[in-house]
């Protein structure tokens, strides 16, 4: 199901924040997209995160065609947040190397993981939940979510299309 064109907005009550243009409370709207299809991310190189289908998108954060690793943020929204769920599903070797989570904004890293460590023979089925802290943005600007995958040993990585969701939230 797609909800598209009609604003889905909460009110969430300030702390330490002024918006006097929305009485005192936030506005959040959101979207919320998974995989269909496997993606895999080649050994000691990494690829932004693709999301073929969606949930609900209130405000066309995410188009599904065109650009679909990114979330464009509309006019009037001043912060978002990203939580994900990343689930893999090859059974990968105990191999050298680690992995971790980037978001990006235009193009541009503005949060990490830690550099997360591979120490089990295989990581099939592992889910990794990811939450960024508020993201300062503007009309226009774009996240997208790139995973990096350090494995010197050759290994690739299998990001599973069970299990792997984001929800991107938009406030203003």
């Amino acid at each position: 199901m797609k909800v598209t064109g009609v604003p889905i907005i909460v009110d969430i009550p300030q702390h330490g924040h002024s918006n006097a243009d929305n009485g005192g409370v936030l506005k959040m709207s959101a979207c919320s997209v998974y995989k269909t299809i496997n993606q895999v991310i080649l050994p000691l190189t990494g690829a932004y995160l693709s999301f073929n289908a969606e949930d609900y998108d209130s405000l066309n954060l995410h188009d599904i065609v065109t650009n679909n690793t990114r979330f464009t943020i509309p006019f009037g929204y001043n912060f978002a947040r990203i939580m994900a769920t990343i689930s893999f599903s090859a059974q990968v070797p105990d191999a050298p190397g680690y992995w971790a989570i980037v978001t990006f904004k235009n193009t541009i890293p503005v949060q990490r993981t830690n550099k997360l460590s591979r120490t089990s023979a295989t990581i099939g089925g592992l889910c990794e939940p990811y939450i960024t802290r508020y993201i300062s943005v503007a009309e226009g600007d774009y996240l997208e979510l790139y995973l990096l995958n350090y494995n010197s040993g050759g290994q690739n990585f299998t990001v599973s299309a069970i299990d792997t969701n984001v929800v991107v939230e938009v406030y203003r």
